[in-house]
């Protein structure tokens, strides 16, 4: 490196998406005089995916050295840990708000639909909840850990039904949407039948955008999304149109979904719900990292 660059911020941006590379470089370039381009193992500043980050090089420098990721996170984002992360927190501090703002939830291992009574066995609760629905007629949804993009998700409401879940599974391919060896850990949580409907009779969730820093101080923006179903919603049956249940973006047509993702501010809802809202956000993600920094230390390195 040159005498010139000694005082410029020595950073590696790699993302498969050139637009949102572009946009990180511009980010830093307004705020930082200097910003020279190198390669990760150079880099005071890595920015990339994460399977393209150099830990050897954080992990050696961890006083000069930044990432965007930390080490391990899968306490957050793989589902199944994080409902382990979840359950583990309740256990300990059984006044938390997660008690109230997280659907209950079961961690079910299965490989194959053969094995689907053992992993039952294993997953007593689920079992004895699927029991008691065969009179009540409960819904449950099933997510499996580690797709993303709504795939391999199902509703279900009686033990047959997830069987024959399974069985669909099975037949899975290397070519299908969901590959089968992902499809081994799941969550099956309770299903939420009365959900809060908004534009003409649609399902939304919020997407909200969060920064963690450190060991651990965390900010939630303020300017949240909410992404709608394509279609109204209706009481779950099985074999269902999912689109009305799920509100992933990348499940609808590309015509409708500038049409279905709003401004948060913007819901239909008093300002000071749209408040109180936002504030439990903020409470529920905080508790979320304290959970998973404290708790999870094998899962999620700070």
């Amino acid at each position: 490196m040159g005498s010139e660059d000694k005082d410029a911020l020595r950073v590696c941006v790699e993302y498969d998406d050139p637009v949102v590379a572009e946009l990180i470089k511009s980010s830093l370039s307004s705020f930082i005089p200097k910003v020279v381009q190198t390669t990760a193992s150079e880099a005071q500043l890595q920015w990339s995916s994460y399977e393209s980050l150099d830990f050897a090089r954080i992990l050696k420098t961890p006083q000069t050295t930044l990432s965007n990721s930390y080490i391990f996170r899968k306490a957050l984002i793989r589902k199944h840990f994080l409902a382990n992360t979840i359950q583990n927190w309740l256990s300990k501090h059984p006044q938390t708000i997660l008690r109230s703002h997280t659907p209950k939830t079961y961690i079910l291992e299965c490989d194959y639909a053969d094995y689907l009574d053992e992993a039952l066995n294993e997953a007593f609760e689920l079992r004895t909840a699927l029991e008691a629905s065969g009179t009540n007629e409960n819904w449950f949804i099933l997510k499996p850990s580690m797709t993303d993009r709504g795939q391999g998700i199902r509703l279900f409401s009686t033990r047959d039904q997830l069987e024959s879940i399974f069985d669909e599974f099975d037949e899975f391919d290397d070519e299908a949407d969901v590959v089968a060896s992902q499809l081994r850990h799941f969550v099956v949580q309770e299903y939420i039948r009365e959900p809060l409907l908004l534009d003409s009779g649609k399902k939304f969730h919020v997407r909200c955008y969060v920064v963690a820093l450190g060991g651990i101080k965390v900010w939630v923006w303020s300017e949240m999304l909410a992404l709608f179903a394509s279609v109204q919603y209706e009481e779950p049956a099985f074999d269902d149109d999912l689109q009305r249940h799920l509100t992933n973006t990348c499940l609808q047509d590309a015509a409708n979904k500038e049409d279905n993702v709003k401004r948060f501010w913007d819901l239909e809802l008093p300002w000071e719900q749209l408040q109180a809202i936002f504030k439990q956000i903020c409470e529920v993600t905080g508790e979320i990292f304290l959970a998973a920094a404290s708790g999870q230390q094998l899962h999620f390195q700070v």
